[in-house]
């Protein structure tokens, strides 16, 4: 009995392993994407469709403070960004949540 006690405390140890390397790693990509956010010009901020202020408060965010900021200008985009990318919504919450 102590054995199988061991080996799934072993399972369980590297199961959360596995998250919180999963975690650094998304940690690591926003912050990467925020840094890359920060140094765009702003003709290429408006092809995208964000101002210079929104870019400088989105990037001057923790990378661990990833919920999306409410803000009604934003929300429009955000709903039909959400929609598009749905698939990778469920990918994520299925991993971190």
């Amino acid at each position: 009995m102590y054995a199988i006690q061991q080996g799934e405390l072993i399972v369980m140890l590297l199961s959360n392993a596995n998250k919180v390397l999963a975690k650094i790693l998304f940690w690591g990509e926003i912050h990467r994407q925020r840094k890359q956010l920060s140094k765009m010009d702003d003709y290429l901020l408006k092809d995208i469709g964000v101002s210079r202020v929104e870019a400088d408060r989105e990037a001057e965010r923790k990378f661990w403070d990833y919920a999306p900021v409410v803000d009604e200008s934003l929300q429009r985009r955000t709903d039909t960004t959400l929609a598009k990318s749905s698939e990778k919504n469920t990918a994520f919450n299925l991993l971190f949540h």
